[in-house]
Order: structure tokens, then sequence, then C-alpha cells
């Protein structure tokens, strides 16, 4: 395995307004349609030795854009995301939330990333009726099955 990377925890008031509302709106769909608990969003930035923020610190042994922290309840969202790929991120990680729940061994396998991948897919297609206040219609575009072998 190679080097853990770092990241810090970036103030929201440093994270851009539409990738704020970008990943708290997907975030709000995915917890209603999967009946998870409270998510909180963390925005990092990837660190090494000096650090820009005083914020928490979070370790992984991939870089990555989006890592969901289990046992914490938080989805963390890395900074440099592009603002269109926030809402796809945050669904992702919140169905890893889901799979957790639902699936006492919870594998780490390539299954779970290709079923966290297509239910993202599935939400950004749900949002446009989230947005018109239709929820069950939003709700029902989302397959809860878990595709996992």
């Amino acid at each position: 395995m190679g080097d853990i990377v770092s990241y810090e925890e970036v103030p929201a008031s440093q994270v851009p307004l539409a990738k704020r509302l970008a990943a708290m709106e997907m975030k709000s769909f995915c917890t209603a349609d999967l009946g998870l608990p409270y998510l909180k969003i963390i925005w990092a930035q990837k660190c090494g030795h000096t650090r820009q923020y005083s914020g928490q610190l979070f370790r992984n042994y991939v870089e990555a854009f989006g890592i969901a922290y289990l046992a914490e309840k938080i989805i963390m969202l890395n900074i440099e995301l592009l603002e269109y790929k926030v809402p796809h991120t945050a669904a992702h990680e919140c169905r890893h939330f889901y799979q957790f729940k639902h699936m006492p061994d919870f594998p780490g396998n390539n299954d779970i990333e290709w079923d966290a991948n297509r239910y993202a897919e599935q939400a950004l297609k749900a949002l446009h009726y989230w947005r018109c206040c239709q929820r069950s219609t939003a709700m029902s575009c989302t397959d809860k099955s878990l595709y996992i072998s």
C-alpha cells in the first residue's frame, strides 16, 4: 500500500457557495431517499506536513474526491472537486452509508463502488423532481436494492 494521504478541514466560508449548496441539496435528497441519519458535510484539501487551517485532519489510503467516515457520520468532500461533480460525489458517499447500514459485512470490493456510482447517477436524475417538490416521484426514481455480490 502507498503513502497515507492527509486532508485538512477547510472552513466552509472558503468553499464557493454554489459547491456548498449543490452538496447540501444532494445530501438532503439522499438522506431522505435512503432513510439515513443526519450526515455532516466537511470540506477538505490535501495537505502535507504544513497545514493552512486548524480544523480536523483526515487520512486515507488513496487520494479521493470524497470519503464516507461511517462512524462519525461525516462526508468529506475535496475542495478540488469541480462544481458539476459535487452532487454525484455527495450521492456516491451517501450510498456508502446506506451500504454500511444494510450490509453487516460491508465488503471492500469494486461492487461497492459500482453500486455507489449507479445510485449517484439515479440520484442526479431524481434531483429535478426533488427540486420541484415532487418528493414521492423523486424517491421512486432510485433503486434501493444493493447490487453487490
